[in-house]
């Protein structure tokens, strides 16, 4: 369009003189770019001879074209690494892996399980989609040996174990190494993501496999939930397997780099709330995959803290409250759940037996469960502001209470158990629905109260 002739001869019949025709040649070199503005002629219902306003000739920019699609493989690896994770997960697991030297060896990628920092997890075919095949990159001799080792421990020493996911193969080709595996359910993280807990059957099975490690020689070190494999039947786990060797060391090699023991001694300090100094883990590795058995041991669902504690524990983590031991709830003094929106609470509550004060004000209960009755030790109770109609009669048998607020409810009448309550000295009965002569009579039944207030 730059081309004088070329312009004057698209708008030959125009109806336009040289001059105007020279004055719009020259804006539209003035405005050329990758979204250039450039001069077109609307559209016009009906021929005309003459230009109507319907016809006029108007600016207008051209729309810029979209980008290309990736066209090299370097291109779509740019394009890739800079989606969100999630996304960059799903683009991944739809890619088609193309083959062209051989090196899957006959096996089909269907799907993206996993990626780490070290390399990818696919779900491979062969004819049967029962296979897990890792791709790492292993471009110069030192990665080659690394992951020879890697693939050769599960494959050859602990063979036959049960300790590592079976292998049926692993090979290098074009710079990578492939690993081909049993492929799994789920991981045990995921697991504990949905279920929260573990059978004290498996925590003993991933213990004893922990053992059987050791008299083998060999410590794992990254024995994490992420990195053990388990078959699900139901809810129930049938099988586990540790996965990813990559860390692995021989008990009397044991090498790492600094940062490694650094990230142990703070785990075990911030985690596991256990004082262990890197000189106490280089001098017994076996704490680097002992670690897992005390993240573990808080979900382990043992016969009397199900029955005891469990639902507890559950309950408080749903409302932002971490118990990271389940034991310690046999020992909890104080608990605080006011403004959490309650409209119920489990009547497993009661079997905090050290429970000196329970705080359950400012919520939506429209009942609390009689076996807070059973808290023999509790002194301090807070119902305040809540939905309550009645009063279970067995919080008469607090003994040791001294303060009872139960103000702010819709209470029409008080158990008459709780007048024994002897060494109450604060019980708080105000906005109620109490009648004048209900009133009266409280105060009857509670005037040894020192700070009585109806």
């Amino acid at each position: 369009m730059s081309d004088w002739n070329a312009f004057r001869k698209q708008h030959k019949g125009d109806g336009k003189s040289i001059k105007q025709l020279s004055s719009m040649y020259e804006q539209s070199k003035s405005m050329s770019g990758s979204g250039e503005y450039v001069f077109y002629k609307e559209p016009t219902k009906r021929k005309k001879k003459s230009l109507s306003s319907s016809g006029e000739y108007v600016f207008y920019k051209e729309p810029t074209k979209p980008k290309k699609k990736p066209s090299s493989k370097k291109d779509l690896s740019a394009y890739i690494e800079s989606l969100p994770d999630k996304l960059k997960l799903q683009v991944l697991s739809k890619l088609p892996m193309k083959d062209s030297k051989g090196c899957l060896r006959g096996y089909e990628l269907v799907k993206l399980l996993g990626e780490g920092d070290f390399g990818k997890v696919y779900e491979a075919c062969k004819p049967d989609c029962i296979y897990a095949m890792k791709i790492v990159e292993a471009r110069d001799k030192e990665a080659q040996k690394n992951f020879t080792f890697e693939a050769r421990l599960p494959a050859e020493i602990l063979k036959d174990t049960g300790i590592a996911a079976k292998t049926y193969g692993w090979w290098i080709c074009d710079k990578h190494g492939y690993i081909v595996t049993a492929k799994y359910d789920i991981s045990l993280e995921d697991y504990l993501n949905i279920y929260d807990e573990i059978t004290k059957d498996v925590y003993n099975e991933i213990k004893q496999k922990i053992n059987k490690l050791h008299k083998l020689n060999i410590i794992h070190g990254d024995l994490w939930p992420r990195n053990i494999m388990v078959n699900v039947d139901g809810t129930n786990i049938t099988n586990l397997v540790f996965i990813d060797w990559g860390l692995s060391r021989s008990m009397g090699d044991v090498y790492y780099e600094s940062w490694y023991w650094e990230g142990f001694e703070q785990y075990y300090e911030y985690k596991l709330n256990k004082k262990i100094t890197i000189e106490e883990l280089k001098a017994n590795p076996k704490l680097l995959d002992y670690a897992i058995l005390d993240l573990l041991k808080p979900m382990v669902a043992k016969k009397n803290l199900h029955l005891k504690y469990i639902k507890i524990w559950k309950f408080l983590k749903t409302h932002g409250i971490n118990v990271k031991n389940i034991d310690d709830l046999s020992k909890l003094q104080s608990l605080n759940l006011s403004n959490n929106q309650l409209t119920s609470v489990p009547k497993e509550l009661g079997n905090l037996s050290k429970l000196k004060t329970l705080i359950l004000s400012v919520n939506n209960l429209p009942s609390i469960p009689k076996e807070l009755g059973n808290l023999s030790k509790l002194t301090h109770l807070e119902l305040h502001h809540n939905r309550l109609t009645s009063i279970p009669k067995e919080l008469g048998n607090l003994s040791k209470l001294t303060y009872l607020n139960l103000g702010g409810n819709y209470l029409t009448s008080i158990p008459k158990e709780l007048g024994k309550l002897s060494k109450l000295t604060a019980l708080s009965l105000i906005v109620n629905k109490f009648t004048p002569t209900q009133k009266e009579k409280l105060r009857k039944t509670f005037n040894y109260v020192q700070n009585l207030i109806i």
